[in-house]
């Protein structure tokens, strides 16, 4: 994955190895050619320069010094560093022999150096900086060691810091999305657009799910805001209608009257519903909702919805049918939790339609799920209604009745506790259609 933190702390991790390898290599041969040029170059020249001065003064000519320094080299044992050659000022090799008398390049010995001789004359001494041509390293430990420690410590402080500066750049959109943690709820803000753009693909996703994350919050925050304000309005009208008749029947201002006993008896009502819709609400919050679970046929589930709401659509004249031919689906459901969902819909359609209209209820089935459709020609829904059907205390642009706008909220939940899906299609004067799919096999369930 392009970006990968895994992928990239990889290529990381391999990059240091070849340079780590590099780095010790380059340390092997920097510490050895120092030792050299240092060390075993100046000690070659200082031996020998002695040995060509002394050669010369003993025979006045190099006729005979590859024998000289053939056997000065033999004495020289477990310091046996190679003899260096030996030429004249023209480049003529004096040492080792050359049979075929080709001059040498003196440009080709950067650590030449010339031994005068007693006559004036001179010739040079053409050490090799070549590792073969010397001893092991460890012949010298001081200087061996002294440049070997040095390169190392330089070395490890190249690793330190390129390996802080590759960790920062790691860590920097971590530290970047732990300040913005930090930003209160009150002030959100979008992590995803303060992010660099070439941050590791995973941290993007993290910023992703935590901007996610904050949003819902804040979203929730509202929504509970939302909520106590609301219940603190619906519960403030009806306790007004109760206190008022009371206040007044006990001050003697109104008579305690049936009527107006069963005014104060169906605000009481009233509230005793809203609390029970607010802890049906509650419960599904917390996955609380659904009892158990009862293998229930579908058909007698929707009967009996017909047969117990069929008498308040023939008060206005509905003509409500039940269609559907399921006689052996069966579905797992809370029986009690769904029929008080299917009763809620239709009331709902029976209040939005006028006289004389029509309500009907069509069911089908699938392989794995039913589907019920619950269909009215009433008043319609807005547009701009639709998304908000499902949100506690709505009641839409036109709304009809007194009911809390807690209903569809509680049908919501429980078809989503069911494991199901509602949908609702309406349009604006012409009717609604509410469409309910429940999965058909109980091993779909999880409690």
């Amino acid at each position: 994955m392009k970006n990968s933190i895994v992928t990239r702390n990889v290529f990381h991790s391999f990059l240091m190895i070849i340079i780590n390898a590099m780095l010790a290599s380059l340390i092997y041969f920097g510490v050895s050619y120092h030792t050299i040029t240092t060390v075993y170059i100046p000690i070659v020249t200082q031996r020998y320069t002695a040995i060509v001065q002394q050669h010369y003064t003993q025979y006045r000519n190099f006729t005979t010094l590859p024998d000289t320094i053939t056997t000065n080299y033999q004495q020289f044992v477990g310091e046996a560093f190679k003899p260096p050659r030996v030429s004249d000022a023209q480049g003529n090799l004096l040492y080792p022999h050359d049979p075929t008398h080709t001059p040498i390049i003196l440009t080709d010995y950067p650590y030449r150096s010339t031994v005068y001789l007693r006559n004036g004359s001179f010739v040079y001494l053409l050490p090799t900086d070549s590792f073969l041509d010397y001893p092991p390293m460890d012949q010298y430990p001081n200087q061996f060691l002294l440049a070997f420690c040095s390169m190392t410590i330089l070395a490890i402080l190249f690793n330190a810091i390129t390996t802080y500066i590759a960790t920062m750049r790691m860590l920097q959109p971590l530290l970047k999305l732990t300040q913005l943690g930090t930003i209160p709820l009150a002030n959100p803000q979008h992590f995803t657009n303060q992010l660099a753009p070439n941050t590791a693909s995973e941290l993007i996703q993290l910023a992703h799910a935590l901007d996610t994350r904050d949003n819902e919050i804040m979203r929730q925050i509202q929504l509970q805001r939302q909520l106590n304000a609301d219940i603190s309005h619906e519960l403030r009208n009806p306790l007004n209608v109760i206190n008022g008749y009371i206040e007044a029947m006990r001050d003697g201002v109104l008579p305690a009257t049936p009527n107006r006993l069963a005014i104060v008896h169906a605000e009481i009502q009233m509230l005793y519903k809203l609390v029970h819709d607010l802890r049906t609400l509650s419960l599904a919050e917390v996955d609380q909702l659904m009892g158990t679970l009862i293998e229930t046929p579908l058909e007698s589930l929707l009967s009996e919805a017909y047969e117990s709401l069929a008498p308040l659509c023939l008060e206005k004249n509905i003509a409500f049918t039940y269609t559907g031919n399921i006689p052996n689906t069966i579905v797992s459901i809370d029986k009690m939790q769904l029929q008080a969902a299917l009763y809620n819909i239709i009331d709902n359609a029976i209040r939005h339609t006028a006289l004389n209209g029509t309500i009907t209820i069509n069911a089908t089935t699938t392989a794995d799920s039913a589907c019920i459709a619950i269909s009215d020609n009433g008043t319609g829904i807005a547009p701009n209604d639709i998304a908000h059907l499902f949100e506690r205390f709505n009641r839409g642009s036109n709304p009809i009745g007194t009911g809390s706008g807690l209903g569809l909220a509680i049908v919501h939940a429980i078809i989503t506790a069911h494991r199901g899906t509602i949908t609702i299609a309406s349009t604006l004067g012409i009717g609604t259609t509410v469409t309910i799919i429940l999965p058909l096999h109980s091993d779909t369930f999880n409690y």
